[in-house]
């Protein structure tokens, strides 16, 4: 495993979650909407947002107030 996976891998241990941005189109729409990981290498939607700036406030919020990294 190379270093960054390492590294995920013990943020996630540590508590920690990662959340993404996305606007993917999937199966349903392709709305703004955060994706969450709090276990290895499963990503499900937290939340589906009307417009990109209420999506960018709550992530905001995860990030500050919670254990949330964002990622790409």
């Amino acid at each position: 495993m190379n270093a960054l996976t390492e590294t995920r891998k013990k943020l996630l241990q540590d508590g920690y979650c990662f959340i993404r941005l996305t606007e993917d189109g999937g199966s349903l729409s392709n709305e703004p909407k955060i994706k969450i990981c709090e276990d290895w290498g499963v990503w499900r939607t937290f939340k589906v947002y009307p417009t990109k700036a209420a999506r960018d406030r709550e992530a905001i919020d995860l990030i500050k107030n919670h254990k949330c990294l964002c990622i790409d």
